[in-house]
């Protein structure tokens, strides 16, 4: 719900981010539902029809059972191992932090691409027999409606 909750109201963004974002939250927020909705109640009932308990361990469970043992004992040694040196993690957080910092100055940043040279085209036909003079005003009335309704003219 929590995802949801954060997704869902990109729909409702105004302007040339909403435009941009709003499929984005709606296909994210819905497929986030969909599969909370699976997991709350197919995953469980599915679960009971196809695990069946068995008494020995089965032989990918022979092969596999001591690679993740080790992985089990690695991960026990390197807590214990940071849990001695406990300030190290304070250190890391301020190096994360720093660095974040300095991506963020240094890369760029923009919504649209560097290609973007910020042109629109319209294209307008008019009855056959309309005259320049006529066609011209209408033009002219035509842009005037862009540049007021277009925000970054």
């Amino acid at each position: 719900m929590a995802l949801i909750a954060v997704f869902m109201p990109i729909i409702f963004l105004q302007g040339l981010t909403g435009r941009l974002f709003k499929e984005f939250g709606v296909v994210i927020g819905g497929s986030v539902a969909i599969s909370a909705f699976i997991a709350l109640t197919l995953t469980p009932m599915l679960s009971t029809r196809l695990i069946k308990s068995h008494q020995g361990h089965t032989w990918f469970y022979q092969r596999t059972e001591p690679f993740f043992a080790a992985l089990n004992e690695g991960y026990r040694n390197s807590l214990d191992t940071f849990l001695r040196r406990r300030w190290l993690g304070f250190a890391a957080m301020l190096a994360a932090t720093g660095l974040a910092w300095l991506f963020f100055a240094v890369l760029p940043q923009e919504l649209a691409p560097l290609e973007d040279r910020s042109r629109l085209r319209v294209n307008s036909t008019a009855p056959e027999g309309t005259s320049f003079e006529r066609m011209e005003k209408y033009m002219d009335r035509l842009v005037d409606l862009i540049k007021a309704e277009v925000p970054e003219a």
